[in-house]
C-alpha cells in the first residue's frame, strides 16, 4: 500500500490480500490514462481505494503482535483506530472479491491515506488513481471532501461509505453514499411515531447547538409537512431549552408533557451529561426517540437508556443465527483469523452490491444505483437521487445518491432489540 499501486484484478479468484495475518506488500507502479478518461479498450472495472491503512506503522506493529508460527497473538495489536477501519473493510472487501462469480474483470488500486489531508492531495496526482472508475472513501471528513471535489471534476464515481455528513454533498452527480445522511435516521423515526404514536402529545426537544437544531427543524419539517396534507393533525410543540426569552416554567421539558396522556419526546440531543439529565426526569408514559449517537456514547447512563426504553436508527444489523451469516463469519475466520468486524461486514456488503449492479450493467454500472436494491449480511443498499434545483436555476437536477435503508431498534430489559 503506498502512494502508487498495483492493481489486484479478479475474475473470481484474487491475489493476496492484505491483512493481520498477511503483511501489506509495496504495490509496484501502474501506468494508467489521464483523469476523466473511463473508456477503457478492455471491460476492466477499475476501483481505487483510499483508507488510511498507515502501511509502515501498521507492519511494524502487525509484525511485533505475531507468534513465533506467524499467527496473531491474543493480546491487541497496537493499530491506530483508523487503520483497524481500513484493514477490516479491505478484508471484507477481499474475502467479497474472492467470492465474485459475476464474471467481470475488477482491478483494485489500493492507496494508503495515512490519514492525512496532505497525503491524499498528492494521492490525487497519481494516474493510477486519476483514470479509475471508482474511488472508494477516504474516512476522514477533510479528505472525503477533497476526493469529493476531486471525483466531480474529473467525473469518476465517488462511493462514501463513511462519512455521513451532508455538508460536501451539494450539486455532486458523482457522490453515492452508502452510507445514510442523519435525514435518514429521522425520517425512520417519523415514520415510526405516525405508525403507532400520531395520537399522543409530541415534544421536539433541543438546544441551540447546531447540530441539536439541525435535527430538531428537520422533524419540526416533517410534521409541519404532514399536517398541510392530512385532515387529521399531529399534535407537537417545538421546545428549545436554550430559549432564554421563554418564561421561567416554560424552561422545563415537564412543562411540555401531559399528565395522563401518552407523551413522545423527539430528542434531538447529543450532549450526554444533557441526555442522562432529561432521561432522569422523565415522567412515566413517555416515548423517547434518540439519536443515533446515542448507543454508543460511553456517558450515557445504562441505567437510564434502559428506564427510558429510547428508540433509535442504525444502518449496521447482523444476525448471527443466519445460515448465510454463520457461513459468512467461518469462512472469514479461516483466511483471516479473527472473526469480522462491523466494518468488515461493510466491506464485504458494499462489494457484493457492487458485483450485482457489475454483473447487469458492466461499464454502465451507473445505472444500477437507483435502480438495483440489496440486502446484505449486515448492510442494506437502497440507493436514490436527490433531486434538487441549483442555485439560479429552476431545473431539478441530482445533487448526489445516498441510500436510505435503515433500521429501527429499542433499548429494553438492558437489551438492544431490532424494531423494523
Amino acid at each position: 500500500v503506498g502512494s502508487v499501486s498495483r492493481p489486484d484484478i479478479t475474475d473470481g479468484s484474487a491475489e493476496a490480500s492484505i491483512s493481520r495475518s498477511n503483511a501489506p506488500q509495496m504495490p509496484a507502479t501502474a501506468a494508467a490514462q489521464p483523469a476523466g478518461t473511463h473508456s477503457h479498450p478492455d471491460s476492466v472495472i477499475r476501483i481505487g481505494l483510499i483508507l488510511p491503512f498507515d502501511a509502515q506503522g501498521s507492519l511494524d506493529l502487525l509484525t511485533a503482535a505475531m507468534t513465533d508460527d506467524g499467527l496473531p497473538k491474543p493480546s491487541d495489536n497496537g493499530l491506530k483506530e483508523p487503520a483497524h477501519v481500513a484493514l477490516d473493510f479491505y478484508e471484507g472487501l477481499r474475502y467479497a472479491l474472492d467470492k465474485d462469480s459475476s464474471g467481470r474483470r475488477i482491478a483494485i488500486y489500493v492507496f494508503d491515506s495515512q490519514n492525512s489531508d496532505s497525503v491524499v492531495q498528492e494521492l490525487l496526482k497519481n494516474d493510477s488513481l486519476r483514470a479509475c472508475d471508482i474511488i472508494i472513501g477516504p474516512t476522514a471528513y477533510n479528505q472525503a471532501r477533497t476526493v469529493a471535489a476531486f471525483c466531480k471534476t474529473n467525473r469518476i464515481i465517488n462511493i462514501q461509505p463513511f462519512v455521513s455528513s451532508k455538508s460536501f454533498s451539494t450539486d455532486n452527480p458523482y457522490l453515492v453514499r452508502f452510507v445514510p445522511t442523519i435525514d435518514a435516521h429521522l425520517q425512520k423515526e417519523y415514520e415510526m411515531v405516525l405508525d403507532s404514536f400520531s395520537d399522543a402529545n409530541i415534544v421536539i426537544y433541543t438546544t441551540k447547538r447546531e447540530r441539536d437544531m439541525y435535527a430538531a427543524r428537520l422533524f419540526d419539517t416533517l410534521f409541519s409537512s404532514y399536517n398541510s396534507i392530512n385532515p387529521a393533525k399531529l399534535k407537537y410543540a417545538f421546545f428549545n431549552s436554550s430559549d432564554s426569552t421563554l418564561p421561567a416554567p416554560r424552561r422545563s421539558l415537564s412543562y411540555y408533557l401531559r399528565p395522563g396522556q401518552r407523551n413522545v419526546v423527539m430528542m434531538a440531543c447529543y450532549e450526554d451529561p444533557l441526555i442522562n439529565s432529561q432521561l432522569r426526569t422523565l415522567r412515566e408514559n413517555t416515548v423517547v426517540f434518540g439519536m443515533p449517537t446515542w448507543i454508543e456514547a460511553e456517558q450515557i447512563r445504562v441505567d437510564y437508556l434502559d428506564r427510558a426504553q429510547p428508540y433509535f436508527t442504525d444502518f449496521y444489523y447482523v444476525d448471527t443465527a443466519r445460515t448465510p451469516v454463520a457461513d459468512f463469519v467461518r469462512g472469514y475466520n479461516d483466511v483471516y483469523n479473527q472473526s469480522p468486524s462491523r466494518f468488515a461486514y461493510l466491506g464485504y456488503d458494499a462489494m457484493r452490491y457492487l458485483s450485482v449492479i457489475f454483473a447487469k450493467y458492466g461499464k454502465a454500472f451507473t445505472q444500477g444505483f437507483d435502480n438495483e436494491s440489496y440486502d446484505g449480511l449486515a448492510y442494506s443498499f437502497h440507493i436514490s437521487p436527490v433531486i434538487t434545483a441549483p442555485a439560479g436555476s429552476d431545473t431539478p437536477a441530482i445533487s448526489y445518491y445516498t441510500n436510505t435503508a435503515m433500521h429501527l431498534f429499542q433499548v429494553s430489559d438492558y437489551k438492544v432489540w431490532m424494531i423494523r
